[in-house]
């Protein structure tokens, strides 16, 4: 079980508190009682409130619900469990609040984000901006900056990776992770020795482009929908 088993006490100020089958819910003065309502009614609906204890919190920032959950130490780490994180947002997003966006966070035991996960499907009609290096068709979201894309454009050219040939790419951030998406021929996900080059490039992006910031591939399918996530190389 990824989720830690953790009661806050309300010496801090972490909202209003509920609980729901095991699941001790706090929920933020942006957030009615009615959304807090619906919230717990999906934990339990979902079998996510299964009697077992666990702490949550629900907020909203701007236009964007924010599902925070207290997880064990370094799952905010494990692709499985982040691909996990960002399905459950879109189930949110769909099940209670009507469609409106929603990010998953998964933090620690004082409800400190760790890692940011929005919904699944959150970009996948909105390349973003289009920018053209040697060949290679480089889509950038709205939280990379200009400065970002042109850094990562001039890594493609200086790394031969763009070399002339057609190739579509795309820029993103999630929380405090860029991830570089890649149109790949159908098959290539499941591919041993090109997921190894997918994760030895993560890691050359972090370096050369992202000053050691955490980097993912993803290998996409021709509309850039997530086929597999690579996390850097650890050697």
């Amino acid at each position: 079980m990824f989720i830690a088993s953790v009661i806050l006490t309300s010496c801090n100020d972490y909202g209003t508190e509920k609980s729901f089958d095991g699941v001790q819910l706090w929920y933020t003065s942006s957030i009615t009682e009615k959304e807090a309502d619906a919230m717990g009614s999906y934990l339990i609906e979902s079998e996510f409130a299964d009697g077992s204890e666990k702490t949550v919190q629900l907020n909203k920032s701007g236009k964007t619900y924010e599902f925070k959950m207290v997880v064990k130490t370094g799952i905010e780490q494990d692709q499985e469990y982040t691909e996990l994180g960002k399905l459950l947002a879109t189930e949110i997003s769909n099940y209670v609040f009507n469609g409106e966006p929603v990010d998953v966070h998964f933090c620690d035991e004082n409800l400190k984000t760790l890692r940011v996960l929005p919904m699944s499907n959150q970009i996948d009609d909105d390349y973003g901006t289009e920018k053209s290096f040697d060949g290679v068709q480089l889509w950038h979201t709205s939280i990379i900056t200009e400065k970002e894309a042109d850094a990562m454009g001039n890594y493609l050219i200086e790394s031969g990776f763009a070399d002339g040939m057609e190739k579509t790419v795309q820029l993103n951030k999630s929380g405090n992770t860029y991830e570089f998406k890649m149109v790949v021929k159908t098959g290539i996900e499941q591919d041993q020795e090109y997921t190894e080059l997918g994760k030895l490039l993560a890691t050359e992006i972090s370096n050369y482009v992202f000053n050691g910031e955490p980097v993912d591939v993803h290998f996409c399918d021709e509309n850039l929908k997530t086929l597999r996530v690579l996390p850097m190389s650890t050697y």
